[in-house]
């Protein structure tokens, strides 16, 4: 028999090759067998062993069709079958108790499975991304579902509740607790266009209505609580009303709704108000989720001083201002704004927090104020349209390259503006010396967008480059931000005019000293 080593997520397994397939030892006594009709059979000679986590070989994942759990396993472990694209059934024996989070993640073609009576737990995300699952039955043991369950599986119709659970129930398909006071699940492969959330109905928890296919939701008046990402990529819904019931609403409830141009708020809700179609908390100090379906410019009130994460998730906004009231903006506040092109960001912020700016595709530049003192990781990742950073530090702010503050970006492309005389220091300093250009600047803008280098003034009007404080006989050079040249002369008086043949943001450098121009 010839022996070789697998990986294993716990221990490394010894596997062996017979003329009528494969066998994998998961421990002593736990053996899982795949034979050459592509069906895996995994089998103790215990009377009751958990399977531990495991890892399957690359290259037999796609082999694996049809799996059966035989009598005397008890669970099936964290992350077992992730990933495994071509299984399509699932038999298990009643011994198994729990099916670990994770266990069929990404299971694209499984679409038959049953559920025995004796599961008692359904760990975190366990079928998340099945796609091909359209009917799931829940038996009488299970006392337990945690959350994402069903998340990404586009074709579950029906979730189906035996009547003697004790702690789950079922309507029309919809997964409820016990007593239809906590609306878990509405599978996403419902055709309905709209829903009426049952009077009974408290609390709406995280996901529930994840990627459904609904065009209206009427909450009702019992609704105290909307859970996080509840309404996640609903992309049909166009409005939403918030009863006067709701007390607390999650983090992205209502984010990256592609369609959807209104939240509005009963007058007479004690914790959130809507302007615009905007939601805010009462005093309308905070920001809660801007909808993603309302596109172009918008300015923060200044009556705001915080912005929740995830507020303008996947919005279809070209430009932002953020005034100098705010004081925090939230997590991936930004993530997923592909159309946005131009932020203005608040110099009373302190931190740029975690994926603020993720994917945002079009994000051509960014001025970060000094009032800064932390960026969090990734915060710029995949931002593919920059062209040019800002800094307002005098002294580099310490960034760590593990970080990932600019992921997926050729910073190398990209041009750094720092205050004048800091240049060596941003040389030296890790993540900015990565700039593929670092330009100083002592600038101060006004309407005409002006940008003053000591004595050098340069600014735009009606077509024409404007250059005033210049020394007669030395050249003037200007650059686009990818470092072509578009104009160089000798300086033939004190003031120059040039007429514009191009557009964006220009380098323009006199003698020592240089300035940036928005044209």
């Amino acid at each position: 028999m010839k022996t070789k080593i697998i990986f294993s997520l716990c221990a490394m397994f010894i596997y062996s090759t017979f003329a009528w397939g494969q066998t994998w030892p998961l421990s002593a006594t736990m053996t899982a067998v795949l034979d050459n009709n592509n069906i895996m059979t995994i089998s103790t000679t215990l009377d009751a062993e958990a399977m531990p986590a495991t890892t399957w070989p690359e290259e037999y994942r796609d082999q694996i069709h049809s799996l059966v759990i035989e009598d005397g396993v008890t669970s099936i472990g964290s992350w077992a079958f992730a990933h495994h694209s071509n299984l399509v059934s699932v038999t298990m024996a009643n011994s198994v108790t729990i099916i670990d989070s994770y266990a069929f993640y990404n299971c694209g073609s499984l679409s038959m499975i049953t559920i025995p009576e004796g599961v008692t737990s359904l760990e975190h995300a366990a079928f998340k991304m099945c796609g091909s699952l359209t009917v799931i039955d829940i038996p009488a043991s299970v006392t337990s579902i945690k959350g994402e369950m069903f998340v990404l599986c586009g074709q579950l119709e029906v979730i189906h509740v035996h009547a003697d659970n004790s702690v789950y129930s079922s309507e029309e398909g919809v997964l409820y607790n016990k007593d239809k006071t906590t609306l878990n699940i509405y599978p996403e492969g419902k055709s309905d266009a709209t829903f009426e959330i049952p009077p009974t109905v408290e609390i709406i928890e995280g996901s529930a209505f994840n990627d459904s296919k609904l065009e209206s939701v009427s909450i009702s008046n019992s609704v105290t609580g909307i859970g996080v990402g509840a309404f996640h990529y609903c992309n049909n819904l166009t409005s939403i009303l918030i009863p006067e019931s709701v007390e607390d609403i999650g983090v992205g409830a209502f984010a990256a709704c592609a369609k959807l141009t209104s939240i509005d708020v009963i007058p007479e809700n004690k914790s959130y108000a809507s302007d615009a179609g905007i939601l805010y908390s009462r005093d309308r100090k905070l920001l809660h989720t801007y909808p993603a379906g309302i596109s172009g410019d918008f300015t923060v009130p200044s009556i705001v001083t915080a912005i929740a994460k995830q507020a303008f998730f996947g919005c279809g906004l070209t430009s932002i201002t953020i005034p100098d009231a705010v004081i925090t903006i939230g997590e991936a506040v930004f993530e997923d704004c592909i159309n946005l092109k131009s932020v203005t960001l608040s110099n009373a912020l302190t931190e740029i927090p975690v994926q603020a700016f993720s994917k945002c595709y079009k994000l051509a530049a960014i001025t970060i104020p000094n009032s800064v003192i932390m960026i969090g990781r990734a915060a710029f990742e995949a931002c593919t349209g920059m062209t040019e950073v800002t800094v307002e530090w005098e002294t580099p702010l310490e960034v760590s390259a593990d970080d990932k503050i600019f992921n997926e970006i050729n910073t190398s492309d990209i041009t750094l503006f720092v205050p004048t005389g800091t240049s060596p220091l941003y040389q030296d300093a890790d993540v900015w010396m990565d700039f593929g250009r670092i330009y100083e600047y002592e600038f101060t803008s006004n309407e005409d967008l002006s940008f003053v280098v000591k004595k050098v003034k340069a600014w735009t009007q009606n077509g024409v480059l404007y250059i005033t404080g210049l020394t007669p006989g030395r050249p003037v050079y200007v650059y686009n931000l990818a470092g072509q040249l578009m104009y160089s002369g000798l300086a033939r008086a004190e003031e120059e005019r040039i007429p514009i043949t191009w557009r964006g943001v220009c380098l323009v450098v006199a003698g020592e000293q240089n300035m940036k121009v928005n044209i």
